[in-house]
This record gives structure tokens, C-alpha cells and sequence, in this order.
């Protein structure tokens, strides 16, 4: 069994993977970014729930990187900042995640380089797993040290239909699309009706950009942050 570093993994689209791979012998699970916070019974791994990732944990790591591994990762802090700053609104809008200044995210973008590394040789990690394609940030962090350190990585990504998936061991494999535009063929004339309607299941559990709008505008006025900090 490979000892396994997983992210995600636990919302409606693959709840049974884990699980499976676990009961099988396939895998033996040593850290588990997980959306929700509680631990389930099967999991004996150190599970963290990723939220605490965006909103400027407070990490204490014990190992420090070689520097060799800063010098492949900084290339994209960029992409880290960009990926990272949807978490300003959609977690934890507090008046500290909303004033938080760039400087902020390029400390978070190094602290979460060390703890990772931290993760990945406290456990001896031998494959890491994704239940999607990196897209929040530190989970970018997270693939680009596997990679640098020659861990191999799966990545899932959730088809429209139930327990299907597109799985790639590099975010290359998906294809280059800034340089390469995809063929759209003709449309192909099928009428599949209307009478039976599968229901849905894909991002059931995500908010909806209205829905953070309005929690935004509830929470924070500008008359009452003006006679907070007159």
C-alpha cells in the first residue's frame, strides 16, 4: 500500500473512493484535506479541513524546505495570488480576510510551502490524490511540490455524469488552451427530448455569486465600518 496525501474526496461527486481504496488495501492514507470537518470512523489519518486554508491559519511547520524547492516554486506565486483571491469573499468574510493586504497572500503562499513539505516527508508520502483539478490555491502549492519532489500525483476531474471521472497525472495532460483552441464540431441534430430529467448532482453544495453578494453586503456597511474607524 502507498502511503497517500488525498484532497477532497468527501463531497456528493465521490464520496465512496476513499473509502473503497482504504477497505481494498489499495492505499494507506496518512493526510487528508477534507471539505468537511469532522473525521469519519474508517479515516485513521491526520485530516485538516481545507477551509483553514484560506483564511490565514496560523501554521507551525518543522522542517523547512531546501531552498531548490523555493526556487521551482516561486515561478508561480502569481498563480497563487490569482487562485487565492476568490477566498477573500467566498470563506470566512470577516473584516480581517476582507482588509487583508498582498502582501498578506505572498507571506500565505511561503507558510504553506513550508507546512506541506512539512506533510509530505513527516509521512513519507508516495502518491498524492486529487479529487479535481488544482483551482483554490493551495492546493496549487501542494501539486507543485509533488512534482518537484518527484511524487506522483492522480488527478480526478468530475465528468457530467455520476462516478465518471477524467483522471491525469499532469494538469498538462488536459491540454494547452491558451495556445491551442479545441476543434468545435458541427452540432450533431440529436433531439433527446424533454419528458425525463435526470436530477442534478454536480456543485449541488456551492453558493451561487448572489449569495455571497448579499451575505457581503449584510455583513459589512459602510456606515458601520465608518463609525467603527472614524
Amino acid at each position: 500500500m502507498k502511503k497517500t496525501f488525498a484532497w477532497g474526496f468527501d463531497n456528493k461527486c465521490n464520496p465512496k473512493v476513499l473509502p473503497s481504496l482504504i477497505q481494498n488495501k489499495t492505499i494507506e492514507l496518512k493526510f487528508w484535506v477534507k471539505q468537511i470537518r469532522e473525521k469519519p470512523m474508517f479515516c485513521k489519518a491526520e485530516v485538516v479541513c481545507y477551509d483553514d486554508f484560506f483564511t490565514l491559519y496560523n501554521f507551525q511547520p518543522s522542517t523547512p524546505p531546501p531552498v531548490e524547492l523555493f526556487k521551482k516554486l516561486e515561478p508561480h506565486l502569481l498563480d497563487f495570488l490569482l487562485m487565492n483571491a476568490r477566498h477573500q469573499v467566498n470563506y470566512g468574510p470577516s473584516e480581517v480576510m476582507i482588509s487583508r493586504q498582498i502582501m498578506d497572500d505572498v507571506n500565505h503562499f511561503y507558510r504553506l510551502v513550508h507546512y506541506f513539505y512539512e506533510k509530505l516527508t513527516k509521512y513519507e508520502i508516495e502518491q498524492v490524490l486529487f479529487a479535481n483539478i488544482y483551482h483554490e490555491g493551495a492546493d496549487l502549492i501542494v501539486y507543485l511540490l509533488a512534482k518537484a519532489m518527484n511524487i506522483p500525483v492522480l488527478m480526478c476531474y468530475q465528468s457530467l455524469f455520476p462516478n465518471r471521472f477524467f483522471c491525469v497525472s499532469d494538469v498538462r495532460d488536459m491540454g494547452n488552451v491558451l495556445n491551442k483552441c479545441p476543434t468545435v464540431s458541427s452540432p450533431a441534430g440529436i433531439d433527446i427530448g424533454t419528458l425525463v430529467q435526470a436530477p442534478l448532482f454536480y456543485m449541488q453544495n456551492i453558493q451561487d455569486a448572489d449569495w455571497h453578494y448579499q451575505e457581503l453586503e449584510s455583513d459589512f456597511k459602510l456606515s458601520d465600518q465608518i463609525k467603527k474607524h472614524k
